[in-house]
């Protein structure tokens, strides 16, 4: 697999539009499994809990 094919260029190329990127992001994620997409997901919600993106919850907030 060539570098331009795994979609990674070497440092310093700055050969890739915006929307070269959006592709090799889209070819990324649809040749990854629904397993590998669901592990992307819950770090990314693990992320944001850790980060405070979540907002918290109130004392005597009802949690549901």
């Amino acid at each position: 697999m060539t570098e331009e094919k795994s979609g990674v260029l070497p440092p310093g190329d700055w050969r890739v539009d915006w929307e070269s990127h959006r592709e090799a992001q889209r070819e990324r994620w649809m040749a990854a499994t629904p397993a590998q997409r669901l592990a992307w997901l819950e770090e990314m919600i693990v992320l944001a809990w850790k980060t405070g993106a979540f907002p918290r919850r109130r004392p005597g907030q009802d949690p549901g």
